[in-house]
């Protein structure tokens, strides 16, 4: 009998098992961690915002009336709808394994919401049964409108038809130009971490990188790298302002991912300050055990398990949609 195989006594030697489960993190977080919070305590809430134009108002003639100016108002609407996550664990795992599975289930359902709610921020609108509207996919205008509500479109020169011909200098500053200076300040770039490489390695007329290598920083260089950024902490930033990535935003080579390509006329990049984007709260997150009824077809009671529900109620809104810059692949 010999401990290395099974067949011939090493079965009984039981294996040792870490208290602990590896695996790679979702990288999420970025709406919940920047959005504006409203909490909500009905299933609909109203936020007004001004769609008019900026006043200027108008001097007075002598012995004359002055003009009187029309203020616009909208309303953004916050509508709830309840998320869930679902599945089934056995009682005996939970009873006998040397990890404390109920703490990892707990974290990986937090997780999993917040995955969630990225996707529905930013992509939402994609895939039919979509609650929410994200913002790639709200209606875009390409020239200022002052009462509308759209957000503004940024298309890339001619010829500039895929993510990666994004010209860190001139495409970042005509989307910077494009947003209301009263704005600017909280306003980041989002993109998916592949395009982020990609303008990484970007260099200038003379074959230089643009981004600065340790030690030869320029004094204000244009783009800086942080190590360990993402979708919470920035990556890094472009002509001073932070960038962040986003694992739902559309990939370099991209294929039909989420309805978007790395092709012609493709939303792919956002110049934007979340704090117009609204997330009304309904509540903390509910966490239900059942150990008995039909699940997936099966009865957990006679299968010695127990399903466990995650629910969550909130809502998602852009309500400021001309806070947002979308650059966009030339036709």
């Amino acid at each position: 009998m010999i401990e290395e195989q099974d067949n011939r006594g090493g079965y009984l030697v039981s294996r040792e098992v870490a208290d602990a489960i590896m695996r790679i993190a979702a990288s999420v977080g970025t709406i919940m961690s920047q959005a504006a919070k409203w909490p909500m305590t009905s299933d609909e809430l109203a936020v007004p915002n001004y769609t008019g134009s900026f006043l200027k108002g108008s001097y007075l003639g002598v012995d004359s009336p002055g003009t009187v100016t029309g203020l616009t108002f909208g309303q953004a609407q916050l509508i709830i709808k309840k998320w869930q996550l679902a599945f089934v664990v056995g009682n005996d795992l939970l009873a006998d394994a040397s990890v404390n599975v109920a703490d990892w289930l707990l974290a990986l359902g937090g997780e999993a919401m917040a995955n969630m709610i990225d996707y529905q921020g930013f992509v939402g609108g994609a895939n039919t049964g979509d609650p929410f509207r994200g913002i790639l996919n709200y209606p875009s205008t390409i020239t200022v409108d002052e009462t509308g509500q759209s957000v503004t479109s940024y298309v890339l020169p001619s010829g500039s038809t895929t993510f990666a011909t994004f010209a860190v200098m001139d495409d970042s500053s005509a989307m910077i130009g494009d947003m209301e200076e009263s704005v600017l300040d909280g306003a980041a770039f989002y993109m998916n971490r592949t395009v982020w490489a990609k303008l990484r390695t970007q260099k200038d007329g003379n074959g230089n990188y643009i981004l600065p290598f340790a030690g030869l920083a320029k004094p204000n260089p244009t783009m800086e790298s942080y190590v360990g950024g993402g979708p919470i902490k920035p990556a890094g930033e472009i002509l001073g302002y932070p960038v962040y990535t986003n694992r739902h935003l559309p990939a370099v080579g991209a294929s039909s991912v989420n309805g978007f390509s790395d092709a012609a006329s493709n939303p792919f990049l956002i110049f934007g300050n979340m704090r117009a984007f609204a997330f009304g709260d309904k509540g903390e997150m509910r966490v239900g055990q059942f150990e008995s009824g039909t699940w997936g077809g099966k009865e957990i009671a006679l299968a010695d398990q127990r399903g466990i529900v995650y629910k969550h109620r909130h809502a998602l809104t852009l309500t400021l949609p001309r806070a947002m810059v979308v650059a966009k692949t030339h036709a």
